[in-house]
């Protein structure tokens, strides 16, 4: 199995600002995105991410078998909070949409060299369907103008592709493969197109990653 440890699974959930526990009725809700209103963001959502630690915390002991010497808590600070075990790192960060009137929650697991304890009943039973999506940066730049032209030269009638006309960009999916991978030349997304496991998605990921390296070794591993 390819390296994972610069692949994150993410979930990214909106909700209204003055849904946050930390919202008075004094409070306004922000009309502008700037640092002044993303720490205020980050402090009205401070109980909220401490709420979320608490319960990702259970469940680690509950369903992973993890025990307090395993499981290093970081207290929520600056809108981000972040539990650290033997195998992953679970982040939870709360910031302002572009839309001011709405904050943004992003999870995510990230740091971990083997996929394997992702694949596990165990941790579905921690997380369900929550995450759709897939983020991996890569160390080299790619060429998204040379993998378009791989992809086309081969015409695979299993491998799709879209791109724009700058060619800054090019989204693939694999016929019976649930789920789209946008390429750019510093990072590789892919989306879930309905709910899945952790072990469905890290596995559509590596699906997809594969078959596209069969016929451009270039692509990133």
């Amino acid at each position: 199995m390819h390296s994972t440890s610069n692949v994150r699974l993410v979930n990214e959930q909106r909700c209204r600002v003055r849904e946050l526990n930390g919202f008075h009725k004094t409070h306004r809700v922000p009309t502008e995105n700037n640092d002044h209103t993303q720490r205020f963001v980050a402090k009205i959502a401070h109980a909220d991410i401490g709420e979320d630690l608490d319960v990702r915390f259970a469940d680690f002991r509950k369903h992973l078998g993890l025990k307090r010497i395993d499981l290093n808590v970081s207290a929520p600070i600056s809108g981000e909070g972040k539990i650290s075990t033997p195998d992953f790192e679970y982040v939870v960060s709360v910031r302002l949409d572009d839309d001011p009137a709405d904050a943004v929650w992003r999870r995510e697991i990230r740091n971990f060299e083997e996929a394997a304890p992702l694949l596990t009943p165990q941790f579905a039973a921690v997380f369900g369907k929550l995450f759709d999506a897939v983020e991996m940066d890569t160390d080299a730049q790619i060429d998204v103008e040379a993998l378009i032209d791989t992809v086309e030269e081969n015409e695979s009638s299993e491998i799709l592709i879209n791109y724009d006309r700058t060619a800054t960009w090019c989204d693939l999916s694999i016929k019976g493969v649930p789920a789209v991978m946008s390429v750019r030349s510093e990072q590789i997304l892919l989306r879930a197109l309905q709910p899945m496991t952790p072990a469905s998605l890290l596995k559509s990921f590596l699906n997809l990653q594969s078959q596209v390296m069969s016929i451009n070794p270039g692509l990133p591993e």
